[in-house]
């Protein structure tokens, strides 16, 4: 049984996620928030969810954010990405964050319980990431920080990154921080920006 937790602020996607978790029977809703810091990290907690399906645009932080912190502070934890806003920019982010995957909010239930199943028997679904991607994601970065790019893109890992690099753990961690704010996918919707 997969227990899962949804992080998105709007109520009407929360029940509808809720919806389809509990007419899953290998699935079990074990909360739902609205991104907020001061309330998500209790709700963590106390659910002690196996996967979290957390929305990509929250606006009172950032989703991108809040999954590398996730990953890093609950490792055991999946996080797959539910999303309006999907795309290729969104995919070297993701992939930065270690997101386990991406679904678009308009996927059907079907998708989204896969992409569940796949996050919990180790897969990332992801799209691939071309050369192209992480080049243009370079592209105006100082030089230190192209090479994290790089590196994760190529899938090493932070430790493996930090000591390829010759740098801390928390060297790297802040650069990534600091990368996820450069990053970060510019996405139209209608006639507003969010970025």
């Amino acid at each position: 049984m997969t227990r899962i937790v949804v992080v998105d602020d709007h109520p009407a996607v929360r029940a509808g996620v809720q919806a389809i978790v509990e007419a899953c029977p290998d699935l079990e809703f074990a909360g739902a928030g609205d991104g907020r810091d001061g309330e998500l990290w209790p709700l963590l907690a106390t659910s002690r969810p196996d996967l979290v399906l957390l929305d990509y645009h929250l606006p009172r932080t950032d989703g991108l954010r809040v999954c590398y912190t996730i990953k890093h502070s609950l490792p055991a934890i999946k996080v797959v990405l539910y999303t309006a806003y999907s795309g290729p920019a969104l995919t070297l982010p993701a992939l930065i964050v270690g997101a386990d995957g991406i679904v678009e909010k308009r996927a059907a239930a079907a998708e989204l319980i896969a992409a569940t199943a796949r996050a919990m028997d180790g897969g990332r679904q992801l799209p691939a990431v071309t050369r192209r991607d992480v080049e243009a994601a370079c592209a105006g970065m100082i030089g230190r920080h192209r090479a994290v790019v790089q590196l994760l893109a190529a899938g090493v890992h932070e430790d493996e990154l930090a000591r390829r690099l010759g740098r801390s753990r928390e060297d790297v961690r802040e650069a990534v921080y600091e990368i996820i704010g450069a990053i970060r996918p510019m996405v139209r919707t209608d006639d507003r920006v969010w970025r």
